[in-house]
Order: structure tokens, then sequence, then C-alpha cells
């Protein structure tokens, strides 16, 4: 299964699926799972932000999918709750350590236990740890993951990638 977590700014692709962004009014209504549900209450998240109630069943469900939301709506939480359901092991990239950083710790803080199942990295970081034992790949910020080092790319950027390799494999 292949998740997006794309930025505010980029266009989303179609999914396969649709949800609604319907309001919750709580885990449990959004089919969030009664042990999860009070750990999130207990971190003090009362309900569920509108994307992440669109999100759980279609992703706990095993789909793919796309989740497109503005920056701070909860997109980590959303993909991440119902992928941490059934012992699945699950790669999240993100373009940069801040961010890696950020998951990291959103997972820990709502997730517990199964937050251990969630390998956190940049590419670089894939790369030097070769991680073959994922059931599911996230790309997190997939629009900056996936952009050219181009036109919008900083000059230091520019200078990295004319360092680098013409190619790299990963398998």
């Amino acid at each position: 299964a292949l998740l997006t977590a794309a930025s505010a700014f980029a266009p989303a692709p179609a999914p396969k699926a649709t949800c609604s962004l319907r309001a919750a009014s709580d885990w449990i209504a959004a089919g969030y799972d009664e042990q999860l549900a009070a750990r999130l209450v207990g971190a003090g998240l009362d309900a569920p932000t509108p994307i992440q109630a669109a999100c759980f069943r279609a992703l706990a469900a095993g789909g793919d999918g796309v989740v497109h939301a503005e920056t701070g709506s909860g997109k980590t939480l959303a993909y991440a709750a119902p992928l941490a359901r059934g012992g699945r092991r699950v790669v999240v990239v993100a373009p940069g350590l801040p961010l890696v950083a950020q998951i990291r710790r959103v997972l820990d803080a709502s997730l517990g236990a199964a937050a251990e199942r969630f390998v956190v990295a940049t590419p670089k970081q894939l790369i030097a740890n070769r991680v073959d034992d994922a059931d599911v790949v996230v790309l997190d910020e997939a629009d900056a993951l996936l952009r050219p080092a181009g036109k919008y790319a900083s000059a230091e950027t520019k200078a990295r990638k004319r360092e680098r390799p013409a190619a790299c494999l990963l398998y």
C-alpha cells in the first residue's frame, strides 16, 4: 500500500476511493477502537479532526489512499492510527530531519508501543540503513520527496546534486 500525505499547496492526485470530510463527535464514532481512543483522549485529543475521521475506516481496511489536507490538520495521525492496527510494519519517508523528528514525536505520543513498528527516516537514512521488511510505505510530504532539484531548489541543494552519482538504485 502506498499512502501520500501531500502538502496543502500541491495538487492532490485522484484517490481510488473518496472519503467525505465530515466531523465525528468522538474517536469511537470515527471508527477508532476503545483502547486507542482512550489513549488519544488521555493525550489531550478530545475528538478527531475532519481528516482523521475521514481516513480511519478506509485506511484501516487496507486500502491505498492520498491524505491531502492543510498543514496542522492532523495528517500524521490520520494515516498512522489506522496503520498501527494489525501489527503492520510501516516505513514513513520524510524529506528532512525536522519532519522526521516531528512525525516520531506524534507517533510516540499517540500510539504508544505500536509506534515501535514505524521506521521514520529520510531517503538518505533509508539508503544507509536498508529496510526490507515493511508492509506499508508512506511518503510524507510526497510532493517535496518527488520534486527534482531544479528551478526551485536552493543553491546548496543544486551543488549537492552535482556531487552525487548519476543514479542510485534501491532494491
